[in-house]
């Protein structure tokens, strides 16, 4: 028997797959939802399984995985397009999820 999964929380999830490629944190999503950053936190990673921000660094690396497998788009223009102008925190991120530098996943492709 599946629990019913609360509204915001789905919404929430369909703003983040259709936002990811902008910079946002906890407390946007408060902003945006009017619900504590907490309890946001808590019962989005009851429901979907992972914090929002987890999921959401998991639509950016896709992303960026897309990107450099079937675009010539440079790295650095891939890491601002979503949302991370850190070029060097990007490619700590994309190597700690993928255990490939950036460059190398492409080169894999």
């Amino acid at each position: 028997n599946l629990e019913e999964i609360p509204l915001y929380v789905t919404n929430l999830k369909i703003y983040l797959d259709n936002h990811f490629q902008e910079k946002i944190t906890l407390d946007r999503l408060e902003d945006r939802f009017h619900i504590n950053k907490y309890q946001l936190n808590k019962e989005f990673s009851r429901y979907i399984g992972i914090p929002p921000i987890e999921y959401l660094i998991t639509l950016k690396i896709s992303y960026a995985k897309d990107l450099l497998r079937y675009s010539d788009a440079t790295i650095q223009s891939i890491s601002a397009s979503i949302g991370v102008d850190n070029f060097a925190y990007f490619s700590r991120l994309f190597k700690s999820r993928t255990g490939m530098s950036p460059s190398f996943y492409r080169k894999q492709g």
